[in-house]
């Protein structure tokens, strides 16, 4: 089921110029036979436009998921072409500076067979993209047994896993929670992908269990951690131990930035102040 997402402006913008109720939008998507097998992606917005050092890994992250509902990339819009659907649609909507872009792509089924349909939500962003402050940094629930990703059950299952372990942490007063792989080492969390900064200067991510990423993707083309003279390594899954051993924690997506992490479930407190360096020289390469 594709639902709204939150604080959903009133329209949405079709391929071909033509505006609908979202409403009507959500009704076309979810009355699709097809419905269940649809990409969603979402694209931060500065001023009404994708940061332009970013929107190639997203289109690359988009290409890259066509496969998966049956599509051929020919058979999709250009990347010049859904660029100036979403500023079409920001402009319409007249959003502040800051906003999130939900891009959804479908099979919908039709009396001639199927035809391949997408449509742009529009939604608020309560702050810039990597704005940091660590005095709000993120608290998250610890791994459990009922967040375990990276199986065989495909996507759609993880979605929910993802959704539902999201819900639990929130109603707990927390921001968001840790998702584990079955060998029970940390793959990412609910808010994005989870990297925890050790003494020596090794920051340590997951090659398991990752959300596919275009910020992160930047982030590792362009070097970032080189740029800042640190040690970049990838495990199958991080040990819960990091947890206890590491000085900071952050997160990073491309709809939430580079952000501190405050704890994880743990009495223990991370240091945050490398962490809001790094999502300051961040900021610095994006807006080149």
């Amino acid at each position: 089921m594709i639902d709204l997402p939150p604080d959903a402006w009133c329209d949405k913008y079709y391929q071909g110029g033509e505006y609908l109720k979202a409403a009507d939008a959500v009704w076309g998507i979810r009355s699709s036979v097809y419905s269940a097998i649809a990409i969603r992606h979402v694209v931060a917005l500065r001023a009404g436009e994708p940061y332009l050092t970013l929107w190639p890994y997203h289109w690359r992250l988009l290409m890259a998921e066509l496969p998966r509902i049956g599509v051929n990339a020919i058979e999709f819009t250009t990347s010049e072409a859904l660029r100036q659907e979403i500023w079409l649609l920001a402009t319409r909507n007249r959003y502040p500076a800051n906003s999130l872009i939900h891009i959804v792509i479908w099979q919908e089924q039709k009396s001639c067979g199927t035809a391949l349909r997408h449509a742009l939500f529009q939604s608020r962003m309560s702050r810039a993209l990597f704005d940091c402050d660590p005095r709000k940094a993120l608290r998250l629930a610890p791994p459990s047994e009922y967040g375990i990703v990276g199986g065989n059950a495909g996507a759609w299952s993880e979605t929910s896993i993802e959704a539902l372990a999201q819900r639990s942490a929130e109603e707990a007063g927390l921001d968001g929670a840790c998702l584990q792989l079955a060998n029970g080492r940390i793959a990412r969390a609910t808010v994005g992908n989870i990297f925890f900064l050790l003494q020596g200067g090794c920051v340590v991510g997951s090659s398991l269990g990752t959300r596919p990423d275009a910020l992160c993707d930047y982030v590792r083309e362009k070097g970032l951690w080189e740029r800042l003279r640190l040690k970049y390594e990838e495990m199958e899954g991080i040990p819960q131990s990091v947890i206890y051993e590491a000085l900071e924690c952050f997160v990073c997506d491309a709809a939430l930035g580079l952000q501190p992490v405050l704890s994880v479930g743990t009495d223990k407190r991370f240091m945050r102040i490398s962490s809001i360096k790094f999502a300051e020289e961040l900021r610095r390469m994006t807006s080149l």
